[in-house]
């Protein structure tokens, strides 16, 4: 899948160590490439020096206002690295205001890439949001579903137990390492990097 021009845009012009207009929102109808956009948009930062490895991808359709701690222990892990958030839109109307609120802060931090994907609705959130806009990129939207190829592998993929599809997609992701010259995965329990943080007595 080629990389939107907007999310192509950006990774040709960022500076590693940097991350100012590098965060990024996409959203489309479902599905239509939101993630792999998402994947690509890494990779493309990779070829241009990034540390990308690990992300974490957080799926927000179950949270909750009551497990609120379980979601700010998985912002603490992606800390300092690159969060995902996915499916924002189907969280509580209270989760997703603190979710907004909490990516504000990490990225005025400039110390994590913070990246959202989602429905087209989630638009809503960051119109309705000054830090987000102040921090975020305009949301980049997909305007086509998959074509009927590509949603029978999508549908292919999905069907496959749910071990299997995990093997995959870290295959994929050796293969990106590979590719893109970068050392291979590593678990997102992995001792955290300062991969985006300032080195000590930076100014």
């Amino acid at each position: 899948m080629t990389l939107h021009p907007e999310l192509q845009q950006a990774a040709d012009t960022a500076v590693p160590g940097r991350l100012r207009g590098l965060h990024q929102m996409i959203l489309g109808p479902s599905p239509s490439g939101k993630t792999t956009q998402a994947r690509e948009y890494l990779a493309a930062l990779a070829q241009k020096g990034f540390n990308t490895k690990p992300a974490t991808f957080a799926i927000a359709r179950h949270w909750r206002d009551e497990n609120w701690q379980t979601v700010a222990d998985t912002f603490e892990r992606a800390k300092g690295r690159i969060l995902i958030v996915e499916e924002l839109e189907k969280a509580d109307a209270g989760i997703q205001k603190m979710v907004a609120a909490k990516l504000a802060k990490m990225m005025a931090d400039n110390d994590t890439l913070v990246m959202v994907t989602g429905a087209p609705e989630l638009s809503a959130l960051f119109d309705s949001h000054t830090s987000l806009q102040k921090h975020m990129n305009p949301p980049v939207t997909l305007s086509r579903r998959f074509t009927a190829e590509e949603q029978a592998e999508y549908n292919a993929v999905m069907q496959l137990p749910a071990e299997e599809r995990k093997t995959r997609q870290r295959k994929a992701e050796w293969r990106e390492a590979r590719d893109a010259d970068l050392r291979p995965v590593k678990p997102i329990t992995a001792p955290k990097t300062a991969s985006f943080r300032k080195p000590e007595g930076a100014r």
